[in-house]
């Protein structure tokens, strides 16, 4: 699968990207959502996705596949993924907090 990524990378990048991270657990997290939504238990219209690279799907050289997925927070990007996640969410969530009236029914209208 990690090679079809890689072709696809190439073709959508004129062949100047690197395939290195992949993303699952956002469909794996909207789909949860999303079926809570039927049953009436969230209002999956209030989602959104903020998201940061971490860690690579695959080990580098001299690496084991086991530390590659049990060691995330030691191959260097987990500490700054988690700032900029914190970056990119935060202005959100305070504008939110901050008009609360606004957003307390849903997503408000765009002006």
């Amino acid at each position: 699968m990690s090679e079809r990524a890689e072709v696809w990378t190439k073709l959508l990048t004129d062949n100047k990207g690197e395939y290195c991270t992949t993303q699952q657990e956002d469909n794996s997290t909207y789909e949860a959502l999303l079926r809570a939504s039927r049953e009436g238990l969230v209002d999956i219209q209030r989602l959104a996705v903020v998201r940061a690279g971490s860690d690579f799907d695959r080990p580098y050289p001299g690496y084991s596949e086991v530390d590659n997925l049990l060691k995330y927070a030691d191959q260097g990007g987990f500490v700054p993924a988690l700032e900029n996640l914190y970056r990119t969410g935060n202005p959100l969530v305070q504008a939110i907090v901050k008009n609360w009236s606004a957003w307390e029914k849903g997503v408000p209208e765009a002006e």
